[in-house]
C-alpha cells in the first residue's frame, strides 16, 4: 500500500474553553492514527486573529499536523473534520519531494542551532562596591 506525506491545517472555534480544545486535539490525533496515519510533527499556534470573518468568528485556534497516511485515509479523515462542529476550517495538502527536502533542511538547521547555543554575553565579574560618603557642606 502506498503511503504519502501530508500536512493539515485546522482552525478550531476559539470561543471554546482550553480544556475542550485540548480534548478535541486529542480526538483529532486518535482519529488520524485510527485511519492509518502516523503523526510526524504537531504544531500548535494557539489563538490568532483571522484574516477575515469565518462562520461569524474573528479569532481561531490554529493547529497543524505533518503526517504520513495511505491515500484512502485522507477522505475518511476529512469527512470526520467536516462533521466536527467545533472546526471552522481545514485544509490538507500532499507534500511533494521538494517540500519534504525543505522541511528536512529546516529541521537540520534548527538542530544545529540548538547545539551551538552559547551565551552571547559572558559573565562579568562583580565590581567592588563603591562607598558613598555624605558631607555636611556642599562643595563650593
Amino acid at each position: 500500500m502506498k503511503i504519502n506525506h501530508y500536512e493539515s491545517g485546522i482552525i478550531i472555534n476559539a470561543t471554546l474553553e482550553d480544556s475542550v480544545i485540548e480534548a478535541l486535539i486529542e480526538k483529532i490525533k486518535t482519529t488520524l492514527t485510527t485511519f492509518g496515519g502516523e503523526i510526524n510533527c504537531f504544531d500548535n499556534w494557539g489563538r490568532k486573529r483571522l484574516a477575515y470573518i469565518i462562520a461569524k468568528q474573528k479569532v481561531g485556534y490554529y493547529i497543524f499536523f505533518k503526517y504520513t497516511a495511505p491515500p484512502d485515509a485522507i477522505s475518511k479523515f476529512e469527512r470526520f473534520l467536516k462533521f466536527e462542529e467545533s472546526i471552522i476550517r481545514f485544509l490538507t495538502i500532499t507534500l511533494d519531494k521538494h517540500a519534504l527536502k525543505y522541511f528536512a533542511g529546516r529541521a537540520a538547521m534548527a538542530a544545529s542551532q540548538e547545539v551551538k547555543t552559547e551565551p552571547l554575553i559572558e559573565a562579568v565579574p562583580e565590581a567592588p562596591a563603591v562607598e558613598v560618603i555624605e558631607s555636611g557642606s556642599e562643595p563650593a
